[in-house]
């Protein structure tokens, strides 16, 4: 089984514990189903936004999905490809130009 349909799964969890009553699982995992990737990116992003409700693994988990989903998505750059491993995110500040950003030797 693809590993974004294991996660699915998990996710599918996460989501049914915080949305106790709902059809929000279902949603999730027809959406899944369907290949709807981006629709089911944005129901994760949704749970993220507020990660003060996540406790153990969850917000891992769904970070994961996210990640997985976005980078096998066709429109996204190197397709098929996840970030490379020694690939570094910059905090971003408004304070600060956006070579600065960029280049991180010029913040030193």
């Amino acid at each position: 089984m693809p590993r974004r349909y294991e996660l699915a799964l998990v996710v599918a969890d996460i989501i049914s514990a915080h949305c106790r009553g709902t059809s929000a699982r279902a949603r999730f995992l027809q959406t899944c189903i369907g290949t709807e990737w981006d629709e089911a990116a944005n129901m994760v992003e949704g749970m993220l936004a507020e990660p003060w409700r996540l406790v153990g693994y969850q917000e891992k988990r769904l970070r994961e999905f996210r990640d997985l989903v976005l980078w096998s998505s066709p429109l996204a750059p190197n397709s098929g490809s996840p970030p490379h491993k020694d690939a570094t995110i910059f905090p971003v500040d408004s304070h600060t130009s956006l070579p600065e950003r960029l280049d991180p030797d010029q913040a030193r």
